[in-house]
């Protein structure tokens, strides 16, 4: 059977870096944190404030006055892969979601390889984090043809971000590194709710050179993780960077039951998932090939680090449905 996680392409000829790190806007700080280090395993920085990083502050559309921090969560053993840089923010600023729902346009959640999401649905209860349905079972088909049944569940963090497990069938490359022993593996990917697949999808695959690997209509079931009526029907994108088989982007397009989000951004100071990171090798070349797409480039830091992640130099430009993507130089 051909797997979509096993990749047939090089990684020699990426573009860009799989996803590098997700940025989290919140105002629980504290509760975010707890939850991805007691809950899901992540090891958390030291936080930055304010006043330590008035150029990062302006760069990610962070508001003058009022304080902020932040701190980056990460694993560094051997299932070390996606980051998540937690922004705290005043709770006046506006959410992304402001429902537990998969309807709003914007950024929708982090997901995360896990054995056995029932042990793992305990632990996160006894955090006091919720799950929206339990254990889901979901049948995909292979890109030649054989079916499979991965196992899910949708935690719900602050802010209304779903924080995924994923259990694929043993003998299939999981989702993310997992050594042996581990229960639990570092984010491996992330998901986003847009207006219109089609010219998102052009934008990672044309210009930032991802592989869409996968591109299927699903059939909402009942119960729905993402509060979805069921027999609905969602258009399903997973993108990957050349060579990769994790670190990789989730394009969910509902069609004519997706809503705008009411968050004036997608990005900072907005709440929520609020801006992808990629690295790469290839900054000048990135840059052109973003901007000859018309794409708005909203920040640029040319001698400055972006805020907690070790760059040379960095921008962020809004892709087709307005959504932050920041280009690191490492």
């Amino acid at each position: 059977m051909q797997d979509v996680f096993a990749p047939t392409s090089s990684s020699a000829d990426a573009l860009v870096s799989p996803l590098h790190t997700i940025t989290y806007v919140t105002a629980s700080g504290d509760a975010v944190v707890t939850m991805l280090s007691d809950g899901f395993g992540l090891e958390q920085s030291a936080w930055i404030s304010s006043d330590a990083d008035r150029a990062g502050a302006s760069y990610l559309g962070l508001p003058d006055s009022g304080s902020w921090r932040a701190c980056l969560c990460t694993r560094t053993d051997a299932a070390a892969n996606v980051a998540v840089r937690v922004i705290e923010v005043d709770s006046s600023e506006p959410v992304i979601r402001p429902e537990t729902s998969g309807r709003h346009i914007g950024g929708l959640s982090i997901g995360f390889p896990m054995h056995d999401i029932d042990a793992r649905e305990a632990k996160l209860a006894a955090l006091g984090v919720p799950s929206s349905v339990g254990r889901k079972d979901l049948d995909f088909q292979s890109p030649t043809g054989e079916t499979y049944t991965s196992s899910e569940i949708h935690f719900i963090g602050p802010e209304d971000v779903y924080l995924l497990g994923v259990k694929r069938p043993d003998g299939l490359t999981p989702v993310g590194p997992m050594p042996a022993g581990a229960p639990i593996g570092a984010p491996a990917y992330s998901a986003r709710c847009v207006t219109n697949a089609d010219p998102v999808n052009r934008f990672f695959v044309e210009q930032l050179g991802f592989e869409c690997r996968r591109d299927m209509a699903l059939t909402v079931g009942s119960p729905s993780g993402l509060k979805l009526e069921a027999g609905s029907v969602e258009r399903f994108l997973q993108l990957f960077a050349p060579g990769s088989g994790t670190g990789y982007l989730v394009l969910l397009d509902h069609g004519d039951i997706g809503v705008p989000s009411p968050a004036p951004t997608l990005g900072p100071p907005s709440r929520g998932v609020a801006m992808w990171t990629f690295a790469t090798h290839q900054y000048e070349v990135v840059r052109r090939r973003v901007t000859m797409t018309g794409c708005r480039i909203t920040a640029e830091l040319s001698d400055h680090a972006s805020p907690l992640l070790a760059s040379k130099r960095s921008f962020i430009v809004e892709d087709p449905d307005k959504f932050p993507v920041e280009i690191v130089e490492l």
